[in-house]
C-alpha cells in the first residue's frame, strides 16, 4: 500500500479505507477457506484437514511477521486500490 500511495495512485482517506478493504477480502478469503477445507475434511477425504492446518499456520505466521501472501495477490488483482479523481 505505501508503494501505491508514494506512487499517488492512493491519497488521503483513501488509503485507509484501501487497506481496511483489502484487511476484510484477506478475513472473508479464510474464513472460506477454512469453511471449505473443513466442510471437504468431513464429507470427502480427511486429508483436507491439511489445507485448514496450512492456513491457520500462514496466519500464525503474518502475526509475526506483518507480511501475508494473500494481501499481496488481492493487491495485484487489483482489489482495494483506488485511483484519485481528477
Amino acid at each position: 500500500m505505501e508503494t501505491l500511495h508514494k506512487a499517488g495512485l492512493l491519497v488521503g482517506s483513501d488509503l485507509l479505507s484501501a487497506k481496511v478493504f483489502v484487511s476484510q477480502m484477506k478475513d472473508r478469503q479464510i474464513r472460506t477457506q477454512n469453511d471449505l477445507a473443513l466442510t471437504l475434511g468431513t464429507w470427502v477425504n480427511h486429508n483436507w484437514y491439511w489445507f485448514t492446518a496450512f492456513v491457520g499456520t500462514n496466519l500464525l505466521q503474518s502475526g509475526f511477521t506483518k507480511w501475508c501472501l494473500m494481501e499481496d495477490i488481492l493487491r495485484k488483482a487489483g482489489v482495494g486500490v483506488t485511483r484519485p479523481s481528477n
